[in-house]
């Protein structure tokens, strides 16, 4: 679940996201959701977000760390997300968050 937040003073329509999650660089997991999304002004919604898994990457990433003596990762998430506005038409922007 993730919860998307809409801090501006106006409601936002998203027609879909499509996300990876990044351990180390490496890819381990991404998705598509492709359902519309309405947010309304200065507000926010939880989101069950679908996701595909690679075990394979996650055990690479996970081999590396035990080989550099570590038992902790850098996780990237990034997020393009689409929109439909009247005038400005369809439009895709990333967000890119590192924990």
């Amino acid at each position: 679940k993730v919860l998307i937040k809409n801090p501006l003073p106006v409601a936002i329509n998203l027609t879909g996201l499509d996300y990876v999650v990044q351990a180390n660089g490496t890819q381990i997991a991404k998705g598509r959701y492709a359902k519309p999304i309405n947010l309304p002004a200065a507000d926010s919604q939880m989101l069950t977000l679908p996701m595909t898994v690679s075990v394979k990457a996650m055990d690479a990433v996970n081999d590396r760390l035990k080989q550099q003596g570590k038992d902790t990762a850098l996780y990237t998430f990034i997020n393009t997300v689409h929109t439909d506005v009247p005038i400005a038409g369809k439009q895709s922007f990333t967000i890119t968050m590192r924990q």
